[in-house]
């Protein structure tokens, strides 16, 4: 009698606990319209939305983690990516509050601007503290690997390009969150970068101000004393294109021919054109690298770059702030992260507040193409005590609408350069200096060619000089292959 008496008990209790979940997961949460207009700059506090938030709809049950630490996720990716903050942050399990994520990056936060003060909003609306370690950059992977190994690892690692050893320390993101980050909020142009044979490495959101495309920089007090248009004007009647800047130089060069050292372009890694064109030195497919050094485009955007500098357009120097900062370069190519107003480079100018820039200039055929100075992106060591935070730390860090975009760049125009990078259809690293590491630690800047270019090397002996770097450039692809070959 007892033991029928417990089993009615126990089916009373399943019943009532199925119909209290339902009922818990039928509540629904408010949504705020938070559209911006392209140059509007001011940003609310929430996450953008899409139309299926505002209708109201809820997340379900779905992934759960199958990482240690981790099994509090309880929404699907899809549904929680349509949340906005507020909606998220009323999803998030209750187990994650009281817990510390731990970030390992080579720059305090607060090289971001306003990131300290963002990262103060995330720790009191979750309850989850943030403990930022600075790793040094040099050695930076094998610090992290150390700490892999010796069960110390963080649960957030940061990259500057899909560096094959970087995410071989690290887990796919899924597996560490249960969340698969192919939502619209994230941005494929980064995950493709970092995804290795069908699984993801390396995120970014599509809305942020943490990318770090290459633009080119000018000093507007130089543009003025050698009286040449504004290239910002030029750019914004649709007229900057790889032809456009080139008459520029040589405008530059006519005005100035009287002084000596003026040079009208400083390259940041003396192969431009490659980056600015889209032309890849290494292929990559997902699964497998290719040297791609014999194609005839990288002859041909190289040997023009070799014209350039035996035409005076190309300087000698190479991405040289101090150079730079004397006011006799016109161009000089460089990563936006400059224009961040708490970032150290180029500080005497932005003082000044001399330091402008329009975006690379239009290649025929790749205008929808966007180069990457150091494509950043996050990913999730292998040994993360807790990656159950990672999903929500990154939706907030990351989120642009909570910084102040008139205190985060240095002036509006450079917050149209960025917004018109972050727009392009392709993100793209031509050169991967880290498979070329992978078998020396002296690449001599990509394997000598930026040094050829800007020492003058000639047109004429170019393709001897590709045939000798050749074999480095085989090495690295067979080295990148056998480690790519260790992902399941």
């Amino acid at each position: 009698m007892k033991k029928k008496l417990l089993k009615l008990i126990c089916l009373a209790l399943t019943v009532f606990m199925i119909f209290g979940m339902v009922g818990c997961g039928s509540k629904k949460t408010s949504s705020v319209d938070e559209g911006m207009s392209d140059f509007d700059l001011d940003f609310g506090t929430d996450s953008t939305q899409t139309d299926d938030t505002k209708s109201g709809s809820n997340a379900g049950t779905g992934n759960k983690a199958a990482s240690k630490g981790n099994a509090n996720v309880t929404a699907t990716t899809e549904d929680l990516d349509k949340l906005s903050w507020s909606q998220l942050l009323a999803k998030m399990p209750k187990e994650l509050k009281g817990t510390t994520i731990t970030i390992a990056s080579w720059n305090p936060a607060k090289e971001v601007t306003g990131a300290e003060s963002v990262i103060a909003n995330f720790e009191k609306s979750t309850g989850i503290k943030v403990k930022w370690n600075v790793v040094s950059y040099n050695g930076y992977e094998d610090k992290i690997a150390a700490l892999v190994n010796s069960n110390s690892s963080p649960d957030l690692i940061r990259y500057y390009a899909p560096s094959i050893h970087r995410m071989y320390l690290c887990q796919d993101v899924k597996t560490a969150t249960g969340q698969d980050f192919k939502g619209d909020i994230w941005d494929s142009r980064v995950t493709s970068q970092y995804t290795i044979k069908g699984k993801i490495y390396g995120v970014n959101l599509k809305n942020t101000f943490v990318q770090q495309p290459k633009v080119l920089m000018y000093r507007k007090s130089v543009v003025e004393n050698v009286g040449i248009e504004d290239p910002y004007l030029i750019w914004k009647r649709g007229e900057w294109t790889w032809d456009k800047f080139l008459e520029i130089c040589k405008q530059f060069q006519e005005n100035t021919s009287s002084a000596a050292g003026y040079d009208p372009w400083m390259t940041n890694v003396g192969i431009d054109l490659l980056d600015f064109s889209g032309i890849e030195l290494f292929k990559f497919n997902g699964s497998k690298y290719t040297n791609n050094l014999k194609d005839p485009e990288v002859y041909k955007a190289l040997k023009q770059m070799c014209d350039l500098r035996a035409a005076g357009i190309v300087s000698s120097a190479l991405r040289d702030q101090k150079v730079f900062n004397k006011g006799t370069t016109l161009f000089m190519t460089f990563n936006s992260i400059a224009n961040r107003k708490t970032n150290a480079n180029l500080a005497e100018i932005k003082q000044e507040n001399d330091l402008y820039c329009v975006p690379i200039p239009a290649i025929k055929g790749r205008e929808n193409v966007q180069n990457i100075s150091e494509l950043e992106a996050y990913g999730i060591p292998k040994g993360a005590k807790n990656p159950g935070a990672v999903y929500y730390f990154l939706r907030y860090y990351l989120d642009a609408n909570n910084y102040d975009a008139n205190a985060f760049f240095v002036n509006k125009q450079a917050y149209e350069v960025y917004q018109d990078a972050m727009n392009k259809k392709e993100f793209y690293i031509a050169t991967r200096d880290e498979l070329l590491d992978v078998v020396t630690e002296t690449t001599g800047g990509t394997a000598g060619l930026s040094d050829y270019i800007r020492l003058g090397g000639s047109a004429a002996q170019l393709q001897k000089e590709l045939d000798s770097i050749n074999p480095t450039f085989e090495l690295a692809v067979k080295k990148g292959n056998e480690v790519l070959a260790k992902f399941k």
